[in-house]
């Protein structure tokens, strides 16, 4: 029993002793009813509850909404869509390695180093088991080989992953075409143990859930290594690495020389982390979500480390 806006608590014990009394038909004046009457009006007395400030969580989501306020429309030059070039898509079936299917597939780390304009970002040490066709590449018509992509980047949704760990990413319309066909062979070659896995990465959802499975052999492995997962997110421009993931971001953004960098971003502050890995947050549109999270924080903590080697040579 609590006490309500205008009624204090024992008004409200002597009302519902009363109640109690008119129903039960007894006189109320038992000891046992008084000393709860009399518990009640001292009850709590002796508690005082206070709170101060905000916590991490609640001090980042205040940060974003005032990002999201300060959020300008950003007009990009009008560019024509590429169409895609088709290709024999049952050939995934028949194939063990990503080069072994019927079209060219880049690695992503080449990718990168190619068709984004931040030059820097080659410098992470991405995952060499990850691949794209060329039509999950060209989003565009380039107007010349030094066009970049920085503004059109895929996102990489749909791949495959082969028996031996590689991993082909897709466009949408390939993985609506590729997926009937694993569909149909896992119905009629139940018994397959060479058949690739079909996914797509989840990252909006439950950080522990790098991705939802579609379709896959009973046999086949179901998940991908830590370093995959974090190229991915990466390069989508994620910036939550929990678990274990954080230390293999670590390793991957982890300076190879003790050259300094420099940034080529303007609208976001940068750290020293190897290729400066927020070029793809910014890219991506989730700046808001930079502040406080697994990405800065391992970010600085290379910085410091850089610092520290450095006095240390001196």
């Amino acid at each position: 029993m609590r006490p309500t806006l205008d009624t204090p608590l024992p008004k409200l014990a002597t009302i519902s002793k009363e109640f109690h009394c008119s129903r039960t038909g007894s006189s109320g004046s038992t000891l046992r009813i008084k000393n709860i009457v009399s518990r009640l009006q001292v009850l709590g007395d002796g508690y005082n509850v206070s709170h101060s400030g905000i916590d991490e969580e609640c001090e980042r989501e205040l940060e974003r909404e005032v990002e999201e306020e300060e959020e300008v429309m950003v007009e990009y030059a009008r560019r024509d869509a590429r169409t895609e070039d088709d290709w024999d898509y049952s050939s995934i079936l028949r194939s063990r390695f990503c080069k072994d299917i019927a079209t060219s597939v880049h690695p992503l780390a080449k990718v990168i180093q190619n068709f984004v304009s931040n030059k820097h970002v080659a410098n992470i040490e991405w995952s060499d088991k990850v691949y794209c066709t060329k039509n999950f590449v060209h989003t565009i018509v380039l107007n010349s080989e030094n066009d970049g992509l920085d503004d059109v980047l895929r996102i990489p949704d749909c791949f495959i992953r082969f028996q031996c760990g590689e991993i082909l990413l897709l466009s949408d319309r390939e993985g609506a075409l590729v997926l009937p066909l694993l569909l149909g062979k896992r119905r009629t070659e139940k018994s397959s143990t060479a058949m690739p896995y079909f996914g797509h990465h989840a990252f909006e959802t439950t950080t522990y859930f790098p991705f939802l499975r579609v379709c896959s052999c009973p046999k086949h492995p179901g998940k991908l290594d830590a370093k995959d997962s974090c190229s991915l997110k990466l390069f989508n421009g994620d910036t939550m690495y929990p678990g274990n993931f954080s230390q293999t971001l670590k390793e991957m953004l982890s300076h190879r020389s003790n050259e300094t960098v420099t940034s080529d971003c303007s609208n976001i502050s940068m750290t020293l982390a190897s290729g400066e890995p927020e070029a793809f947050v910014e890219r991506r549109g989730k700046k808001r979500d930079y502040d406080m999270s697994d990405l800065e924080r391992t970010s600085e903590m290379i910085a410091c480390e850089m610092d520290a080697r450095k006095i240390t040579i001196k």
